[in-house]
């Protein structure tokens, strides 16, 4: 299963990297590469249905953070701050 540990922390590395993308081609590339990884892991039938939904959590924060969907009021730093505490519990429910 390492490559679910694989995509978890090139998941953190690039969720961190969330405050520093500035221009729309910075954030579109994080955004697709965020999406491919959760897409990955949400298709992998070794990982339980609780990791998958943390997975979507990233995702969907991520999506916030870089503003390509609704932020519900939120600042982005308030998403990326979410998106790592539903990365920290996907990294819990995996392990």
């Amino acid at each position: 299963m390492s490559h679910i540990k694989a995509r978890i922390e090139a998941l953190r590395m690039l969720v961190d990297e969330l405050k520093n993308a500035e221009t729309i081609f910075e954030r579109a590339s994080i955004f697709a590469a965020i999406r491919g990884l959760v897409e990955d892991l949400d298709n992998d039938e070794s990982l339980n249905s609780y990791a998958k939904e943390k997975a979507i959590g990233v995702r969907w924060h991520s999506a916030a953070a870089l503003g390509f969907d609704e932020t519900n009021g939120h600042s982005s730093e308030a998403h990326r701050v979410w998106a790592m505490g539903e990365l920290s519990s996907l990294e819990s429910a995996y392990e």
